[in-house]
């Protein structure tokens, strides 16, 4: 496991950049480390939105609540999604807020992928209205890219391998930076390459984590989360380096040698 002790020291010095500084533009972040945060009864009930708005994702079917772990990411808490269970609201914020920039501690499970798999996605209650996520795209096994999908009434617009990096069975910083005109991904903290593509107008009325959630639940990612941060407009490259530190320092991914939070946790300062 990964040596954690320079991000408790910072945290319990006070020292620690966390999302909190940037809580104006937090539309959406959950921890699994934050007990407080996770309601369980026989599964994961309510995991609650630690940003201003309290966008909580819940669950009240017994049946499809994801688990809890304190050692299922990678030795981390996470929550497990096996591709049927799933947390959601009847709200949807991602889409409307034109721009947004999302990054998630995530393990994909090493089941083969449908050739689309959605670990966080908005959807319409009209199974053929436009779709939103991050998501993985693979026909084949082990799936090895990080993808964007904008999806119209009449017909699909896939941007596959925005950047191509093993993921399966492997806990990850991911992440996707959407200006409303073209998409980035990350992979532990390295660029894919920009992809364009044109925007459908839509209305959206469900957020979903594990899977993708319309009139039904369908095209799941199982994966294990640990953290995931959503923020509004396309964040500066100095808030993305530290979001991604603080993830991965959280839970314990390695970052590319060449981040500049790499052997270190964000400070408050930098």
């Amino acid at each position: 496991m990964r040596e954690c002790c320079p991000y408790r020291e910072a945290l319990f010095q006070g020292r620690l950049w966390t999302p909190k500084a940037i809580r104006e533009s937090l539309l959406f972040w959950t921890e699994a480390d934050d007990l407080s945060t996770i309601s369980i009864a026989t599964g994961v009930s309510e995991w609650r939105d630690k940003s201003i708005f309290s966008r909580h994702v819940s669950q009240s079917n017994t049946g499809l609540q994801p688990v809890f772990s304190p050692t299922s990411f990678g030795g981390r808490h996470g929550i497990y999604f096996d591709g049927t269970r799933h947390l959601f609201r009847t709200s949807a914020f991602c889409f409307a807020a034109g721009s947004t920039s999302t990054f998630a501690a995530i393990l994909p499970n090493a089941s083969l992928p449908a050739t689309l798999d959605f670990a966080i996605a908005e959807g319409n209650s009209t199974n053929g209205n436009p779709i939103y996520g991050v998501l993985t795209n693979q026909n084949a096994s082990p799936f090895t890219a990080l993808g964007f999908y904008n999806r119209p009434d009449s017909g699909g617009v896939v941007n596959p391998a925005l950047f191509a990096s093993a993921l399966t069975n492997q806990k990850r910083v991911l992440g996707v930076i959407d200006s409303g005109s073209s998409a980035t991904g990350f992979v532990d903290g390295v660029a894919g390459t920009p992809q364009n593509y044109t925007r459908n107008p839509t209305s959206l009325d469900r957020f979903a984590l594990g899977g993708l959630l319309r009139s039904t639940f369908a095209l799941p990612l199982p994966c294990v989360m640990n953290t995931v941060i959503i923020v509004s407009g396309v964040v500066s490259l100095s808030t993305r380096y530290k979001i991604e530190g603080y993830i991965a320092w959280k839970s314990g991914v390695r970052l590319s040698a060449s981040h500049p939070f790499c052997n270190r946790p964000p400070l408050i300062g930098d």
